[in-house]
């Protein structure tokens, strides 16, 4: 696999050294070249319209380009590296410093490439940043990170264990569609009765499968949407999911366990992976 490092112009530390790989294509964006001392890597190429650092007298290949442009200095090297057949691209120096836009650009900038099939990471002193992208898996080894956060950039998602429509609309009014939610509430009340009434020893010890109890009130099942906040729709009503609890329960309509593929659908699913 090709692999190239992107240098934009947040000043880096000696330390982000260990994501320089021998053999790596490095381009450096605009005042990105400064930052190749600090790293121990010579440009491969250079590309900038060199309005926050003056053009450097060197050997290695340069493309100037207008100050007047759509795409900013690291989409355009962006763009080469994919036109040019990288795979993997790590992106220095994109991350902070005084322009928080630029930073907005450089994280779009990755999304774009992780959309064309490119393993690219934003990596400053502190963070890592990987895309999730439709289609593909996502598999981080162990480091000695603290914290794991995940953030939806676009498109519409469905929330899994509980109700997750607060969280995932601070990212976009309307992003979340439906949460997949456990009863939690109403499993602990059952099962805080059940230990109350002496029967503890009916459950200890064991895995139980809990689903639906109740066809005519879908709130009081194990498994169920959220009705305030899912977005219901003419194509899919409350009533059609009162109906179509209903039916589930009654045994009218049943529900393969089989995880070995995504079900067959009459819609557009795009599964969009697992993190692990």
């Amino acid at each position: 696999m090709k692999h190239a490092i992107l240098l934009s112009a947040v000043p880096v530390d000696a330390a982000m050294k260990r994501y320089c790989r021998p053999g790596s294509f490095v381009v450096a964006c605009d005042a990105g070249y400064r930052n190749s001392d600090c790293l121990g890597v010579r440009p491969d190429l250079i590309v900038g319209d060199f309005d926050s650092a003056p053009q450097p007298d060197t050997d290695s290949d340069t493309i100037v380009l207008p100050h007047v442009k759509d795409d900013t200095d690291t989409h355009y090297a962006a763009k080469w590296l994919l036109e040019n057949g990288y795979t993997q691209v790590t992106m220095l120096g994109a991350l902070g410093g005084a322009r928080l836009e630029h930073t907005i650009a450089n994280l779009s900038t990755g999304l774009f490439l992780a959309e064309h099939g490119v393993d690219v990471v934003l990596a400053d002193t502190a963070s890592e940043i990987h895309y999730l992208v439709p289609g593909k898996d996502l598999t981080l080894q162990r480091g000695e990170w603290q914290y794991l956060s995940v953030f939806p950039w676009d498109g519409k998602l469905i929330g899994v264990d509980v109700d997750q429509s607060a969280n995932i609309d601070t990212y976009g009014e309307g992003m979340c569609v439906t949460s997949a939610m456990k009863g939690l509430a109403e499993t602990v009340k059952h099962m805080l009765g059940e230990v109350v009434a002496g029967n503890f020893a009916n459950y200890g010890g064991q895995v139980e499968t809990l689903g639906l109890v109740n066809g005519d009130d879908p709130t009081a099942n194990y498994v169920q949407l959220p009705m305030e906040t899912t977005q219901w729709g003419d194509g899919f009503t409350q009533d059609d999911y009162k109906a179509l609890v209903k039916a589930m329960y009654d045994g009218d309509v049943t529900v393969s366990n089989d995880i070995s593929a995504m079900p067959a659908t009459t819609i557009t699913v795009n599964f969009a992976g697992n993190i692990k």
